[in-house]
């Protein structure tokens, strides 16, 4: 489309000392805009010369911009814009040189980040089932720059389409650059909701199911795998988030989690197990944002069963995502998890716990004393009517008194055997992830900060000391130990000498681990 809205326009100050000339010429020259989509036009209709003198123009019109930035003191960010608009021409070169054959699609393709590790385009489902398993929200700004650098950015998504588009129609190997064309309008619709602009993502998502239901009629129809409709519906699911409409999103995660619910017996294939796995961590994540279930149910039906296939996946069928998918699942599950031991762990140390404690205590006493004038009263009863009532009324106290107490002492089991269980899920988990977690995961600090305290306010209590100091000395050997090394101060300083010969202690293990650290980063 031709441009409409006024560019990034000089300074008063330095629009004065232009001449008439200049001014002139810079009103008449055909914009930025004017001539990519001159350019690509031009594309259409195999001219490559006109594409490349059109190309020319726009980087005139760009390098003129970035001129009168530079003379106005400008802020760096207000060159971001210009410097998107010149990538785009250097892409629109790049399809230039295929088209003209001197340069390979696979190696354009490639440069555009639509190929993975292997060289090789990723299928439509792939992709979509590797993707980040959290959900963007973004932030609309309303400051030009800001403006003017998301048109900038939205320019570059459209221009690699149109030329997707372009090279379908004229490269040799279809099959990768049809996935390639897919695979680059999911990335724009992630783009826009990360920019905030979940209205474009929608568009962006209808879009890409358009261009899907398109190829699927074609002689590509079995690159795309029968779960793709549940795919797409779990992305809408992600969109309706950033909008705030969780309800329907966690809707739809039910709907895929129940479609999909025969997993237990193995009889799906691994795309619908990866599928199942993201759309429990998703509900999951979503429920929690809601509190539309109790803990203990998302736990268990959502971050639990999420965590134990994503790792049944990996072991079994490992792939280049699949540590990360799996990583991000025991994350999370360690990370509700050390909530809910933490809120525990709160209740049982605050005043409130321990006046109900006084409270059954004295309970317990009062039960004692009032089972001992029971068995008074009963051979009373015997001997004498009279003291019947007497014992009726007593006994039904008696009774009273054991039925709470049961439901106390139910409740205090309860809440011990919670603790522990949240507590070892909590560092089995955090240590599984940071074992399957790259350097190149998204920061893990966090995580890696969480494990070592729930390790240090555990490893002297008598109750849980062993859950911990077994998972650390279990699991130390095989984390890597660069992600212990932020925290070395707070290491060092709890050495101490061993107060013990059992190998298993806390100080022992403490050691153990401080010298890796200090053999592997000297």
């Amino acid at each position: 489309e031709t441009e409409t809205e006024t560019e990034t326009s000089p300074p008063t100050i330095f629009a004065s000392g232009m001449t008439a000339g200049d001014k002139f010429s810079r009103q008449h020259a055909p914009s930025f805009y004017e001539s990519v989509y001159q350019s690509i036009t031009s594309l259409i209709q195999m001219d490559l010369v006109g594409g490349r003198s059109h190309i020319l123009e726009a980087r005139k019109s760009v390098i003129s911009d970035l001129g009168y930035l530079a003379g106005s003191e400008s802020k760096l960010r207000s060159v971001a814009a210009p410097v998107s608009k010149l990538s785009v021409l250097g892409n629109l070169d790049d399809v230039v040189k295929v088209l003209e054959g001197s340069t390979p699609s696979t190696l354009l393709l490639n440069q555009w980040g639509l190929c993975d590790n292997g060289g090789n385009v990723q299928r439509v489902g792939t992709l979509l089932l590797n993707s980040d398993p959290g959900s963007s929200h973004g932030k609309v700004t309303n400051q030009k720059s800001d403006a003017l650098m998301f048109r900038s950015l939205e320019t570059a998504q459209c221009v690699k389409e149109l030329c997707l588009k372009i090279l379908i129609k004229e490269s040799p190997d279809r099959r990768n650059t049809t996935h390639a064309l897919i695979s680059q309008v999911y990335k724009s619709c992630c783009l826009y909701s990360e920019l905030g602009r979940h209205d474009l993502a929608k568009v962006a998502l209808s879009r890409m199911r358009s261009l899907v239901d398109s190829f699927k009629s074609s002689e590509f129809r079995d690159d795309f795998p029968n779960t793709l409709p549940l795919i797409l519906h779990l992305e809408d699911a992600k969109i309706m988030t950033c909008q705030n409409n969780f309800d329907t999103a966690i809707t739809h995660c039910k709907m895929i989690v129940n479609h999909l619910k025969n997993y237990v017996t193995g009889a799906i294939d691994q795309d619908n197990r990866q599928l199942l796995a993201k759309s429990l961590l998703l509900g999951g994540i979503w429920m929690t944002h809601q509190n539309v279930d109790s803990a203990k149910v998302i736990l268990s039906s959502f971050f639990q069963k999420a965590a134990e296939l994503a790792l049944d996946i990996h072991n079994k069928t490992p792939s280049d995502s699949s540590p990360a998918q799996a990583s991000a699942a025991c994350f999370k599950l360690g990370e509700f998890a050390a909530n809910l031991y933490s809120s525990l762990d709160a209740r049982t140390t605050s005043d409130t716990w321990k006046r109900r404690n006084i409270a059954v205590a004295e309970r317990r006493r009062e039960l004692e004393v009032c089972s001992g004038e029971v068995k008074k009263l009963e051979k009373k009863a015997r001997r004498s009517s009279d003291n019947m009532d007497a014992f009726n009324e007593l006994w039904i106290h008696r009774e009273t008194l054991k039925r709470e107490v049961t439901m106390d002492e139910r409740e205090t089991r309860s809440v011990e055997t919670s603790i522990k269980s949240y507590l070892f899920m909590a560092m089995k988990s955090y240590c599984s992830a940071l074992k399957l977690s790259t350097p190149t995961t998204t920061d893990v600090s966090k995580h890696v900060f969480r494990l070592v305290s729930l390790w240090f306010k555990n490893c002297d209590k008598q109750e849980t000391k062993a859950i911990v100091n077994e998972e650390i000395d279990l699991n130390s050997s095989t984390i890597p130990s660069y992600r212990f090394v932020p925290l070395i101060y707070q290491l060092f300083s709890r050495i101490d000498s061993p107060v013990d010969d059992d190998e298993n202690s806390f100080q022992r293990i403490l050691r153990r681990l401080v010298l890796k650290i200090c053999a592997e980063h000297p």
